[in-house]
């Protein structure tokens, strides 16, 4: 039972520390989803993101991962400061880390760059 435990543990810190790249590429596919639907890359306010004809469950999606996305941070400090706290080396999360900060500067870049003008597009 405790082998499952750490499974499950392992896989929830996995998922957390790819976040920022799940929520990008949902939003990736949201839009490319969008556009296809439409006919043309969407601008602010055309179409309302969130009335996109069959697609409102994409954009939920969407939403609730940038949300997890936006507090991670927190998460994975936590994860951090629990494992040097208890004495564990920071060593074998090296990798998970860099592609974590990776993937969350390049949301950020993509959320406050507003690139494409899409972050004002889906926060319409």
């Amino acid at each position: 039972m405790m082998g499952g435990g750490r499974w499950l543990a392992g896989r929830a810190l996995a998922l957390l520390y790819a976040l920022p790249w799940v929520w990008l590429g949902c939003f990736c596919l949201f839009a490319a989803a969008v556009t296809l639907t439409i006919g043309r890359f969407p601008s602010y306010s055309n179409p309302d993101p969130k009335h996109v004809p069959g697609l409102h469950p994409f954009y939920t999606l969407t939403m609730l991962l940038l949300a997890a996305t936006a507090l991670s941070p927190v998460l994975v400090g936590a994860h951090l400061a629990a494992r040097t706290l208890a004495g564990r080396s920071l060593r074998d999360w090296r990798g998970s880390l860099l592609a974590y900060a990776a993937g969350l500067s390049l949301a950020a870049i993509v959320i406050f760059g507003n690139v494409l003008g899409l972050s004002s597009w889906l926060f319409d």
